[in-house]
């Protein structure tokens, strides 16, 4: 009984959350200018929380762009160039 319970708190530590890591884009037109911001765990967060940071920033919602990517990762160790398994806006 005990091992078996091991196993599953084994199997369940091991299980990820999906996240939804946004990047906006100030200048649509400059894609080289960018700031990624901390991840949700919905597309709808990330959504929401690129329109929150936009506002702040006071950036102009009709020049810039954005991106949400689902689980991201860097493309090597310390780059900064990412991997996303969906992106979506």
């Amino acid at each position: 009984m005990f091992r078996g319970a091991l196993v599953v708190v084994f199997l369940l530590a091991g299980c990820s959350r999906d996240e939804w890591t946004g990047v906006v884009y100030p200048d649509r037109n400059n894609l080289l200018e960018y700031t990624r911001l901390t991840p949700n765990t919905s597309l709808e967060a990330c959504r929401e929380t690129v329109r929150r940071h936009a506002a702040a920033a006071g950036w102009d919602w009709e020049r810039l762009d954005y991106e949400c990517g689902l689980n991201c990762k860097p493309y090597t160790p310390g780059s900064d160039l990412h991997v996303c398994e969906e992106t979506l806006r």
